[in-house]
């Protein structure tokens, strides 16, 4: 039996006999319960999905579980934001949560369009700016602005830079996303589209949960675009580019946009070669990640850095980096596709110290049911220490 688990084959009876392709009842598969052996951590299941696709009979086999109980199980992580695809054919992890493309956010044959872009709010981190947000987003709407992109970092993350546990004011993908959704303003026909981040990325890369989904998934007003990189149509024909590199910045703000655009222009050329596009689409190379503000044309496509709304933090400081808190309104004219006039307005917002005590803490508060006993008694004209609600003081 010990040979039999070190070879990765299942151990019970039923097991064996799924192993070498003999029939089962469905009497013989356990069942999934609240505790006992038949539970399954939820990371093992990850683990398995990260080697490679399998079938639901493969899953079964290795976890030693029938395919009624795993077919239960990956529905109950699917509903919890696990990345995980299924086909009728195979189960996999892909390495980059997938999606679709949306259709075009502008349609009709509008030539001026307006739209606002904002980057790396960082929800559940403690110097978010959720004031300066709310704020900003709320101006944009008034004077008209319908569509907002993203440009990544939507919360802080877990484990993307040491010691950024002491950094954050809830640690969970739930509580993240829940700090979100309660920070990220409703407003009436506004709707936001972006995509993940390093920081987002980081909780599918440990949990395999797509925290930007799980987000899509609560608000209609929330379009998931995928993961470091996505086209958002704003008209036929006329995309803007959302990226959200990596590492550190460049020596200067604009060395990596313009090698970006460049790199882009032999794609678009490659893709008019082989008859993928009928004309060149990207006019916008929208930039997060960096948390600087800057914008400049490189022949028919513009670069815009996107700032940030999340404060200093720690390891900002520790790197010399002072961020720039705001967000940019973009309103321009096309004729045939290509830009004519465009106009940039940069909103910029002191940064506010603890903003994010200003707002609910997701799952804060005190334990249901406890109650709390006085510390001091009264005696005479004397405050006392009261030891009896912390039993281990002992008074005199």
């Amino acid at each position: 039996m010990r040979h039999l688990r070190a070879w990765g084959w299942p151990t019970s009876a039923w097991g064996l006999r799924a192993r070498f392709g003999m029939g089962i009842e469905a009497s013989e598969v356990p069942e999934v319960s609240e505790s006992g052996r038949d539970e399954i951590d939820p990371q093992r299941i990850i683990r398995l999905l990260k080697r490679g696709p399998v079938t639901l009979r493969e899953l079964s086999n290795q976890l030693d579980r029938g395919e009624p109980t795993i077919d239960r199980i990956l529905e109950q992580m699917m509903a919890l934001g696990y990345g995980i695809e299924r086909t009728e054919q195979q189960l996999a992890l892909p390495p980059v949560p997938q999606v679709t493309s949306p259709p075009p956010i502008i349609r009709g044959p509008a030539t001026t369009i307006r739209f606002g872009i904002m980057s790396d709010p960082h929800f559940g981190s403690l110097s978010e700016q959720p004031t300066g947000a709310r704020h900003w987003l709320e101006e944009i709407y008034n004077e008209g602005v319908r569509h907002v992109v993203v440009a990544g970092d939507w919360v802080a993350g877990q484990g993307v830079y040491p010691g950024q546990e002491h950094e954050v004011y809830v640690h969970t993908a739930g509580e993240q996303v829940e700090a979100t959704d309660a920070r990220l303003p409703r407003l009436e026909g506004l709707r936001y589209y972006g995509i993940g981040g390093n920081h987002d990325y980081s909780f599918y890369r440990l949990m395999g949960q797509d925290v930007v989904r799980m987000l899509a998934d609560r608000r209609e007003d929330v379009v998931h675009l995928g993961y470091d990189t996505a086209d958002v149509p704003l008209l036929p024909g006329v995309d803007a580019r959302l990226w959200h590199p990596r590492g550190g910045p460049a020596y200067a703000l604009s060395y990596k946009g313009q090698k970006y655009v460049e790199q882009l222009t032999q794609d678009e050329l490659m893709k008019l070669i082989l008859g993928e596009k009928v004309r060149p689409t990207v006019r916008f190379v929208i930039i997060g990640h960096f948390h600087r503000a800057g914008a400049f044309p490189m022949g028919p496509i513009w670069v815009i850095y996107a700032g940030a709304w999340e404060g200093q933090t720690q390891y900002a400081k520790s790197k010399g980096h002072v961020p720039q808190i705001g967000g940019w309104l973009v309103e321009c004219d096309l004729h045939e596709g290509a830009l004519q006039r465009i106009k940039l307005e940069w909103m910029q917002y002191a940064e506010l110290e603890r903003d994010y005590e200003h707002y609910a803490i997701p799952y804060a508060g005190p334990v249901e049911g406890q109650k709390l006993e006085p510390l001091f008694s009264l005696k005479g004209s004397v405050t006392e220490f009261s030891g009896e609600s912390l039993p281990f003081l002992k008074v005199g």
